[in-house]
């Protein structure tokens, strides 16, 4: 018997799949959107953007120089992962496809 993810190529997958191959990471250790967003699939687009937002503010460069090196890295990190995240959920939301879009890496 096919799986599902056999018999349906599903664009989200594949791109967020792709986009941490470049990062070097693996499939299993990846977290979803909403968890990156500490949100869940029902919230509204305006909770979600309140999240990204928040997580951004908190983890910007702009705001983070003072701290070590490791630990400005990870906040980088953690903000490109909550712009990459918001990107997603935004064109998934619209519809759009999340291949033709910028992701920040």
């Amino acid at each position: 018997m096919e799986s599902l993810r056999e018999s349906q190529p599903d664009p989200f997958l594949d791109a967020v799949t792709m986009l941490y191959r470049a990062q070097g990471r693996a499939w299993m250790e990846m977290p979803t959107h909403y968890q990156i967003l500490a949100s869940r699939p029902n919230d509204s687009i305006s909770t979600i953007l309140s999240a990204y937002i928040n997580i951004v503010l908190a983890n910007h460069p702009d705001k983070t120089s003072t701290l070590p090196a490791d630990e400005r890295t990870d906040r980088e990190q953690n903000c490109k992962d909550a712009i990459n995240a918001y990107e997603v959920s935004r064109m998934w939301r619209s519809g759009g496809s999340v291949m033709s879009g910028s992701l920040a890496t």
